[in-house]
């Protein structure tokens, strides 16, 4: 009996093992380590043999584990720190390889291994990235990043070191037994400084965030080749600079001048709409609108049609004259024209006003 114990034990931890190979396996093949865990299994499901025991040990343990971020080890590597590790790197290609992983953004060691010459655009400033870490993925091959200023005296310098018909921009460390983290490590230390966690991955990190501060998401996520989720996950940092415009009130400033914004351009007309008055006004003539005769209480003799010639009422002075007099019962006359019954003194103002 306990034989038969002791086989069935070893059969069900063989058969837990090959599952979760397989499910790795899977799992490796689709970097399913890069989708979300609402969406990995549902990819899983699609590759042909993929059982629904290799889908639940996907879900259960081989996602929910690669999604985690651990945001102590993040570190923003500033811009002075750069400057003294590059006065120790050894030659122009090292310098090379930390402005571009710091500034570029790019993967290390796969896409600053695989740029050739052929992808800098010396015309436009341009840099075309190739991508063998997201070739697999619909439009993943390649990226296309702007020759930032801090790239191309690099780039430049390197061009001119480099020796004729060489295609590679790095051509050391092309091995597969290559290991540039230990020897950035050396530079780091002779430069006073101790390395950092996620030595190339935190030179990503740093240049994202700084992106993001003056470019939005999008075209920040489609220059380092990511997704905006990935980005605030994984690469986006918080930094002390951050809480620093927060208490000088940078960040207040900035809200309220955008505030202040729409008042100040809320009584400026626009040009369009001053060239568009000018041109009527010059068509039309001597025209008025019929707002100022309306509030001026007269009515125009001529317009765009040939009218009778008619005196208006000044009632504004007649109603002055009124106040001005003690009130007293006067003797109201009717007013055959106007169908009504007025004192004798405002008829003949009226009268004298005509007449005049």
């Amino acid at each position: 009996m306990k034989r038969w114990l002791t086989k069935l034990v070893v059969f069900l931890l063989l058969g837990a093992v090959v599952n979760v190979a397989v499910a790795w396996g899977f799992a490796w093949k689709l970097n399913v380590y890069l989708v979300p865990v609402t969406g990995g299994s549902e990819i899983v499901a699609g590759v042909v043999g993929a059982t629904p025991r290799h889908l639940w040990i996907v879900r259960r343990y081989i996602l929910p584990a690669s999604v985690k971020t651990n945001h102590e080890r993040f570190f923003f590597v500033k811009r002075d720190m750069i400057d003294r590790i590059l006065t120790h790197c050894p030659d122009h290609e090292w310098r090379l390889i930390v402005l571009l992983a710091r500034y570029g953004g790019l993967r290390c060691p796969s896409e600053l291994l695989a740029l050739k010459w052929t992808d800098v655009n010396w015309e436009h400033d341009r840099l075309r990235i190739p991508s063998p870490k997201t070739e697999h993925h619909e439009g993943g091959a390649s990226r296309t990043i702007p020759l930032f200023p801090e790239l191309k005296p690099a780039l430049l310098e390197a061009f001119g070191e480099a020796e004729e018909g060489s295609e590679r921009v790095i051509t050391r460390y092309r091995g597969s037994n290559a290991n540039l983290r230990t020897q950035f490590n050396r530079i780091i230390r002779r430069a006073g400084y101790e390395p950092w966690p996620k030595l190339f991955q935190n030179l990503r990190s740093t240049r994202e965030t700084e992106l993001a501060e003056h470019f939005p998401l999008h075209v920040v996520t489609a220059w380092m080749s990511n997704s905006e989720l990935v980005a605030a996950k994984h690469y986006l940092q918080l930094t002390d600079d951050h809480f620093i415009r927060a208490i000088s009130g940078e960040a207040a400033q900035n809200a309220a001048q955008k505030l202040r914004e729409p008042t100040r351009n809320a009584g400026k007309k626009h040009p369009a709409y001053d060239a568009e008055d000018e041109a009527n006004a010059a068509t039309v003539g001597n025209l008025q609108p019929a707002s100022v005769h309306f509030r001026s209480g007269k009515v125009p003799e001529v317009g765009l049609e040939p009218t009778r010639p008619k005196r208006a009422l000044d009632f504004e002075s007649s109603a002055s004259a009124n106040s001005a007099t003690p009130a007293k019962v006067e003797t109201q006359y009717w007013h055959r024209e106007w169908g009504c019954q007025l004192p004798m003194r405002t008829i003949c103002g009226h009268l004298r006003s005509i007449a005049c």
